[in-house]
């Protein structure tokens, strides 16, 4: 898949149809660390999202993508520990996975424990 073709599928995450921007996550995860610089799209798509299925979707991509850096970084990880206590199963597990991929559990393991402190 063309790396130039990044910005159509970081707009393709705002469609109004849903599983237009699951696809396009898929398609954005399965690019994989190439992506970084959508992390911020679906970052912003994820808290929008209305669907379990959507929001998985999302998660699974950032996992994919791998750990962010810049700006974002900061907030994408409570996010992602947060999502840890997500309703659905799936979106619990793929939040863990994501976290694990990250591979930086000096970064990670303060915010889960400020996190269930709260």
């Amino acid at each position: 898949m063309a790396i130039g073709s990044l910005p159509n599928m970081a707009g393709a995450l705002w469609d109004e149809e849903e599983v237009f921007c699951a696809f396009a996550a898929l398609a954005l995860g399965r690019i994989g660390p190439q992506a970084r610089e959508a992390l911020p799209f679906l970052m912003f798509r994820f808290m929008a999202a209305s669907y379990w299925w959507e929001r998985n979707e999302l998660i699974e991509a950032i996992g994919r993508i791998g750990k962010p850096t810049g700006f974002y970084a900061p907030k994408l990880l409570p996010m992602l520990v947060l999502s840890l206590g997500a309703p659905d199963k799936g979106i619990r597990c793929s939040a863990a996975e994501a976290l694990g991929r990250f591979g930086s559990t000096h970064e990670v393991v303060p915010i889960v424990l400020r996190e269930a402190a709260e």
